[in-house]
């Protein structure tokens, strides 16, 4: 690290005691190099044809991620067969997002890389799951940033990293350092599946609880409940609130980076005004209309302030409040939402979508099952926040762990 008089960590595991020592990368592995570089699109293949092709896009906070795959074929691949990965390598970024590295697991053996910075042959001592994680602290992206050249696409060079010194314990300390993050990362990624499956399930019972188009009923129905489902002008079960407010009143703030796409969560500082705003009430839905493919919506559980760029929905009498939000939601909805004014900041237009014809059930459907998907948006919710109270205690782990 460069310019660091602290040798020990703040928080500690028992048993361990004394100084850390700082080392240069160099001295940690037998090879620190850089990954092909150049033009490899000629060589992609199908994956059934083709050798798994690490990239940067792959490589994140951490951890190695299969968003995009990438395949080439068994020619360009055996041309590397001098560079190809071994599991417990580490692998850095070296351009675009610099600096973030991951360790490869053993289902990646011998795999290609692009564009990667790679740390092989890690020296007896050197725990590779420590150092991934010590390159994510707050302190060693500071300590990059000072190596790091380039305007606008960032770049990091592997001769930079082979004199970079990092502060290390014992081998056993590291690897207990190592195996607390990877534990609490596997406990985040748990989480994060039981959240994103939530938010599956709410999805696939939309698409079953609101009649398919073409049809008057749904799929899956409530018990006791039969016949064709009515239809409704949006403008007449829907009204956007226009009402007059000191905004002294009200020191509940909401702007459409407050609101999380696809869950109807808040995040942020929601106190904060700085242009002039307009009253919602506690039932609301709200819903973003600019950018209306980002898919913001809540349903208030508070009276307060919102941005011009938010619609306050007031469901009408016919129209139960939760239902009411289950319809901006709804592709109907949407598909009018996005026929909007503008090209690099679409609005969602009011005299579009009020046009919109939608289906609706009788007052008592519709509050059994805007209640039903109240369940659920509250348990993805919890499950929301505790993944951010999990990834917080990580961070804060991170910069009280490491020297």
């Amino acid at each position: 690290m460069i310019g660091n008089d602290c040798k020990v960590p703040a928080i500690r595991f028992e048993g361990f005691e004394g100084d850390w020592a700082e080392q240069q990368m160099s001295t940690m592995f037998k090879r620190i190099r850089n990954a092909f570089v150049g033009t490899a699109t000629p060589y992609y293949v199908d994956k059934d044809s083709g050798y798994f092709y690490l990239q940067s896009n792959n490589v994140k906070n951490g951890q190695i991620n299969t968003e995009t795959e990438i395949f080439i074929n068994e020619d360009f691949y055996e041309k590397q067969k001098d560079k190809l990965l071994k599991t417990g390598d580490m692998v850095m970024v070296q351009s675009g997002h610099v600096g973030h590295t991951a360790v490869i697991p053993k289902e990646l053996n011998n795999s290609a890389a692009h564009a990667l910075i790679m740390f092989s042959e890690a020296q007896e001592g050197i725990n590779t799951y420590f150092l991934n994680y010590g390159f994510q602290t707050s302190k060693i992206k500071r300590e990059l940033a000072f190596i790091t050249i380039g305007n606008t696409i960032k770049h990091i060079l592997a001769s930079g990293m082979n004199v970079f010194r990092v502060m290390l314990p014992c081998d056993k300390e590291q690897t207990a350092i190592g195996d607390f993050f990877r534990n609490l990362d596997d406990t985040i990624a748990l989480k994060k599946q039981q959240h994103e499956k939530t938010l599956n399930i709410k999805k696939a019972m939309l698409e079953k609880m609101f009649p398919k188009k073409g049809a008057t009923v749904p799929e899956i129905r409530f018990e006791g409940f039969t016949g064709a489902w009515e239809q409704w002008r949006l403008s007449d079960a829907l009204k956007i609130r226009n009402e007059a407010v000191n905004s002294n009143d009200y020191d509940f703030d909401v702007e459409l980076e407050n609101i999380v796409s696809d869950m109807g969560t808040l995040i942020g500082d929601t106190s904060v005004r700085t242009q002039a705003k307009s009253l919602f009430r506690k039932g609301d839905t709200l819903f973003g209309r600019l950018r209306p493919y980002l898919n913001k919506w809540w349903l208030a559980d508070r009276d307060g302030l919102k941005s011009g760029e938010i619609w306050a929905l007031i469901p009408s009498a016919s129209f139960d409040e939760a239902f009411a939000y289950m319809i901006v939601q709804s592709d109907t909805f949407l598909s009018h939402a996005n026929i909007s004014s503008g090209t690099k900041m679409p609005r969602a237009d009011w005299s579009k979508v009020s046009e919109a014809v939608i289906l609706a059930p009788s007052p008592a459907e519709q509050t059994i099952i805007g209640s039903f998907f109240r369940i659920i948006d509250e348990l993805a919710e919890a499950q929301y926040q505790e993944l951010e109270k999990l990834q917080n205690i990580k961070n804060a782990c991170l910069n009280k762990m490491f020297v």
